[in-house]
């Protein structure tokens, strides 16, 4: 009954799937719009296993660190989807939030377990035309110039942290703030 007051006056509502026999809840700020938080993880997991030998191992600073806009939206968006799970003891929240980055929609997704950020994606709806300029700008915080594949760049730093930029349809990027954390929550999948 509290909730149905809540959202009566939050404008928010609430849904539920079963992903993967995992309880996913969903809180919509806005228009209901469902997301696979599992697949997102178990897609990304796969995809830096297969780069791991081809990552760049040169990046120079810690991911927080970065400050360029163009890469990596630094506001803080509100959610318009947070969505709620709990893999093994760890309650995970996802929150989708949407940004347009000039005549571009943004979206991003921050994962968090507790108050730990461990890992943001964020894709930019460009069709893959700005995949190279992000590269270029990648090229600021590393030693050497980056050799990408035809569709992305892995690269790592001494903090045990990833970034992950690709092409994919569109430009992509995964920011994995803790690995070891990261794979814990993998393995539970």
């Amino acid at each position: 009954m509290f909730e149905f007051f809540k959202n009566a006056f939050s404008s928010s509502s609430t849904g539920n799937k079963l992903i993967k026999g995992v309880s996913v809840r969903y809180e919509f700020f806005g228009k209901p719009i469902y997301f696979d938080p599992i697949a997102m993880l178990e897609e990304i997991g796969l995809k830096l296993k297969a780069t791991e030998q081809e990552a760049i191992s040169n990046l120079n600073l810690a991911i927080e660190d970065i400050k360029n806009e163009d890469l990596i939206i630094q506001e803080n968006l509100p959610p318009a989807v947070s969505a709620y799970f709990i893999l093994g003891k760890n309650e995970i929240k996802v929150q989708r939030s949407v940004k347009n980055f000039g005549v571009q929609p943004i979206s991003r997704y921050q994962f968090f377990t507790g108050d730990i950020l461990f890992a943001v994606f964020q894709r930019r709806y460009d069709y893959g035309k700005d995949f190279e300029a992000c590269i270029e700008k990648l090229k600021e915080y590393t030693d050497n110039l980056l050799m990408p594949h035809s569709h992305f760049v892995h690269l790592q730093n001494q903090k045990s942290q990833d970034i992950y930029l690709e092409k994919f349809g569109h430009s992509q990027i995964w920011l994995i703030f803790k690995r070891e954390l990261f794979n814990d929550l993998l393995s539970q999948i």
